[in-house]
């Protein structure tokens, strides 16, 4: 979203919109990365194992299992088994170990795996995307609660008021704050006042702050 011209400033639906697009290009980018790395790690493998198959005498069963696990499968759509990740390799390992003690080898037999990774990324897309539904209600109901004197206005905000920063997370949800400008440089007791953002929350606010404890927050102030 951030790298989206003026994607920080979207909302509603237009966010969401935003949101799938960046997600759908960074999937497809990281799609032709992977079939490229694919075709770098099968080309290697295939040298060692021209190799092995010389200097070790490797039996049937042992050749087979080599080039399944580390050439590409069409079953895999290109890529080798060995990319796949432990997850991945769960939900369909029981399948794969039937045929390899059976000795199927033939891509028909590998078909049904297919089908079964594909549930398998339905699943968890849903899964993620009931995650963000959450965070997204949280979100709003944390905006209802929070009051316009939360938020920081240069010309109107009360700066003897304003709370003083006790850590860089922000404590409604826990996400990271960013700071945007400074409101007041230095104060009596040497702190200085500073508007900070939260993107979960996406709500700004002003704090007092210590620069001796922040300094990375009080970067800001230079």
């Amino acid at each position: 979203m951030k790298l989206l011209p003026g994607g920080y400033k979207l909302a509603g639906y237009d966010k969401d919109q935003a949101s799938e697009r960046a997600h759908r290009i960074f999937c497809a980018l990281l799609w032709i990365a992977y079939q490229e790395l694919a075709r770098c790690y099968g080309a290697l493998m295939f040298v060692a194992w021209t190799h092995f198959s010389i200097d070790l005498d490797l039996s049937p069963i042992e050749d087979a299992l080599f080039r399944q696990i580390n050439f590409p499968q069409l079953y895999l759509a290109g890529l080798p088994l060995a990319f796949l990740s432990v997850n991945h390799l769960r939900w369909i390992l029981e399948p794969l170990l039937h045929n390899w003690r059976n000795d199927e080898f033939e891509p028909e037999a590998y078909d049904g795996l297919t089908k079964m990774l594909g549930m398998y990324a339905a699943i968890t897309a849903e899964r993620r995307k009931a995650d963000r539904s959450a965070v997204r209600v949280e979100s709003d109901r944390t905006k209802e609660i929070a009051t316009d004197d939360q938020e920081c206005s240069i010309d109107s905000a009360d700066l003897e008021s304003i709370p003083r920063l006790t850590s860089l997370a922000c404590n409604t949800c826990g996400g990271e704050l960013q700071a945007i400008q400074v409101v007041q440089k230095t104060r009596e007791d040497g702190s200085f006042v500073a508007e900070l953002r939260c993107e979960k929350c996406d709500v700004d606010r002003c704090f007092s702050i210590d620069p001796k404890l922040f300094i990375s927050v009080a970067d800001v102030a230079t």
